[in-house]
């Protein structure tokens, strides 16, 4: 009354021995990634129950399962992935005698590589030979150096890109065994490097028992079989009926399946745009284990950073894991890397190597200005930088110190290459990487990425004290236009010691420079400095102070501060070139607050709360009439002027501050009449001349006065100005008899022919204003 087993099978892997009931030791091959399965039993007629125990490296404990009352059962089992041994027991326990069948698990792991194939640019008879570009990598190389680095291929050509898959049996693995075929386990993984393949076929982690803190191994074989030839007769133990091969062979079966998502020119991609690979049978042995996959397509399909393969190895149909792939052409060579040798002391690249992938660095900072202190480095062994190094003119120093200049060119070494090396395009002109050492070069650089601190140190260390540098690239500006943070003010405190702080730079002093900003922190930092206090008033070539440029744009804070520190409010500048300016009849040009008042502040935003209200504008004014200037200076009265430019810009409250300050109302009348003549639908013109005719009527005007064969109300009716009238009627205006006669006549003559309804308007105004003045 014997415990056995009929029959019994697995839902995944390969069992390579008939289950029959006297197989008391069996193998099952099982892929590293299965981590789960189910044991399918039929117990015997005398076996009473059954006991399943599991035994791994991993586990701690065996782990039984007992099945009693069913004649067949499934059996649910986890595993650790990866590539250890474990053992299955199984018990058949009967009446009297009891049966242990051991199943031994071994896992199939795979050797996996990924090829190309690239026809090369013809571009003379010292082409390469092979004329293709050929290279094959191990798929670990593959995941952790994505990028193809190819010589001068045609991209529009067909590339052929392929996977071969071989599996290996990690069975015996043991560390006294020998033999690049032969699995091996340790503390790490002792392939051979070849460079640009890799290393192992085959490299599985392996951790002994459970806890974080357990050792952690490496299962590592170097080669890998490509055939098989089992013992297939009727006396081996698998029988010449064994489809061990088949299994390994059929790709429908095995569900090996391979394609690519390529993403031509950084293009998105989907599962849908897939492009499968076909099968290709490089050999015609029936024992070959090897799959072999294979794609053509133009190599510009390979160019996008979205491009991968996707590739699926497992020998059973249940697994539905894949590996993603990417794979990325790149028309260079590896690029170089840079550092310095360990005496550079504070040199640096500007931009940051690592953070850019630049072919133009600048060499900056360091006591030495040797290029012997740069030390390159390339990624992949097979190449090597080749240096080109030379001197330019002079440096902004101007004394014997010259630019420096290095140029590199990844190369490829003659023996890492099948005959001739092929061709690389440089990422440059003519190199892959140019580092350049001269003062004005880093000045510029770091001025380019707004980086200060960079600044400082490449004055400190590379430029001699008062060298030109200093006044050569508007450092001053550039200090100022940064934002108020970290060692700012340290930074600005090292260009006053190095520097004349009030030096013109592109017509401009710094202090001229923040005035014109309204940067009050930054123009309370320079008048620390006793040199600034001194020339608070120092004039650029246009005569213009730090006062006029500041008021210019209303910054009130500015103007207050530079007042407070002595600035002059009655100064004046020079003309500037515009027609405004050339109707000037004085000597001299504007003040600080004639400059303002005529600059149309409606149109600077800083100069009004806002819609143009010159709501900063007057508070400048405030300030500034507060500390004793005037528009009716010693020099020029530029009230009538200015009369004029609040006509040309349609400004009445411009026009109202020049009548306030005691102008001439009679100088406006011919501003005020060559307005009404003029033909313009400019937004706020009519509006203007109507506020314009209140002003001047409030300062005495009177409409009947004679002005160029008419008079201003004569020639508002003949112009169609229907507002103006209005508003020069306005009592106590008293319309003389011969005043509205002129004014009828000019009505006929224009306005009536032109616009029936504002004629109407201005007739009914003259009866209404003479029956107002006759009462």
């Amino acid at each position: 009354m014997r415990g056995e087993l009929a029959h019994y099978s697995w839902s995944r892997g390969y069992l390579v021995y008939p289950s029959e009931a006297q197989a008391l030791h069996n193998t099952l091959l099982l892929d590293v990634r299965a981590d789960s399965l189910e044991l399918n039993l039929h117990k015997g007629k005398h076996t009473r129950s059954v006991d399943v125990t599991v035994e791994h490296p991993s586990l701690s404990d065996s782990f039984p399962t007992s099945l009693e009352e069913q004649s067949s059962a499934v059996c649910q089992i986890s595993l650790p992935r990866g590539p250890a041994y474990s053992r299955i027991s199984i018990h058949a326990i009967g009446d009297f005698v009891s049966t242990t069948y051991v199943v031994h698990i071994l896992r199939i792991g795979e050797d996996v590589t990924v090829s190309m194939s690239s026809p090369l640019m013809v571009r003379s008879e010292r082409s390469p030979a092979s004329r293709s570009f050929q290279e094959e990598r191990r798929l670990s190389f593959q995941l952790s150096n994505p990028l193809w680095y190819v010589p001068d291929i045609n991209m529009a050509a067909n590339s052929t890109v392929q996977l071969a898959w071989r599996p290996a049996v990690l069975a015996p693995v043991r560390q006294d065994l020998r033999g690049a075929l032969m699995p091996h386990v340790g503390k790490s993984c002792l392939c051979t490097d070849v460079p640009g393949f890799g290393r192992c076929a085959v490299e599985e982690a392996l951790r002994v028992g459970e806890g974080e803190e357990m050792p952690s191994l490496c299962v590592f074989q170097e080669e890998t079989m490509s055939e098989v030839h089992p013992l297939k007769s009727e006396s081996s133990i698998a029988g010449n009926e064994s489809d061990f091969l088949q299994w390994l062979q059929n790709v429908t079966v095995s569900g090996k399946s391979v394609s690519l998502l390529a993403s031509p020119e950084g293009r998105d991609v989907d599962m849908e745009t897939a492009i499968p690979f076909s099968v290709v049978n490089t050999s015609e042995a029936t024992t070959s284990i090897e799959s072999i996959f294979q794609v053509s397509l133009p190599a510009k399909f390979l160019t996008g950073e979205g491009t991968r393969i996707i590739a699926s190895f497992t020998e059973d149909r249940t697994d539905v894991e894949v590996t993603d792939i990417p794979v990325m052409i790149v028309p260079y060579p590896p690029p170089v890397t840079l550092h310095f040798h360990s005496s550079a002391g504070e040199a640096f690249l500007l931009p940051d190597w690592s953070t850019t992938s630049d072919q133009n660095y600048v060499f900056c900072g360091g006591k030495s200005n040797s290029m012997s202190l740069l030390r390159t480095n390339m990624s992949d062994v097979r190449f090597f930088a080749q240096r080109l190094q030379g001197e330019g003119g002079l440096n902004c120093n101007r004394a014997t110190e010259r630019e420096e200049w290095l140029e590199l060119k990844a190369v490829r070494k003659n023996e890492s290459c099948k005959g001739q090396c092929p061709h690389y395009s440089t990422r440059g002109e003519g190199y892959d990487v140019r580092v350049v050492r001269s003062p004005e070069a880093c000045l510029e650089e770091a001025m380019k990425l707004k980086n200060m601190s960079a600044v400082v140190m490449i004055l400190r260390n590379m430029v001699t004290k008062h060298s030109p540098c200093y006044n050569d690239f508007g450092l001053w500006d550039f200090a100022l236009s940064l934002e108020h943070t970290g060692d700012w003010e340290k930074s600005v405190e090292h260009l006053l010691r190095e520097m004349d702080p009030n030096k013109m730079y592109q017509d401009e002093t710094p202090l001229q420079a923040a005035a014109a900003k309204g940067d009050v922190a930054a123009m309370r930092l320079l008048l620390l400095d006793e040199r600034i206090r001194k020339e608070v008033d120092k004039q650029n070539s246009k005569n213009e102070t730090a006062l006029m440029r500041a008021s210019d744009s209303c910054h009130l804070k500015a103007v207050q501060l530079l007042i407070e520190h002595g600035a002059q409010v009655n100064l004046s500048r020079d003309k500037r070139k515009n027609r405004a300016e050339e109707r000037l009849k004085c000597e001299t040009g504007p003040t600080a607050l004639v400059s303002m008042l005529a600059s149309d502040y409606r149109q600077v935003k800083s100069c009004n709360g806002g819609g143009g209200d010159g709501a900063q504008m007057s508070k400048v004014m405030k300030v500034l009439e507060d500390n004793g200037t005037t528009l009716n200076t010693s020099i020029c009265d530029y009230r009538g002027w200015l009369l004029q430019v609040a006509f040309s810009h349609y400004d009445p409250r411009l026009l109202k501050i020049v009548l306030d300050a005691g102008a001439s109302p009679q100088d406006a009348v011919k501003p005020f009449v060559s307005s009404i003549k003029k033909s313009t639908k400019k937004p706020g013109f009519a509006r203007f001349l109507g506020e314009a005719a209140a002003l001047l009527l409030h300062a005495k005007v009177d409409p009947n006065d004679q002005y160029q064969q008419g008079t201003p109300l004569s020639w508002a009716a003949r112009y169609c100005r229907v507002e103006v009238v209005r508003n020069l009627l306005v009592p106590p205006t008293v319309l003389k008899n011969e005043t509205r006669s002129l004014a009828e006549k000019q009505l006929r003559m224009g306005c009536s022919k032109t616009n029936k309804s504002a004629s109407s308007a201005i007739a009914r105004l003259l009866e209404d204003g003479v029956k107002g003045s006759e009462s």
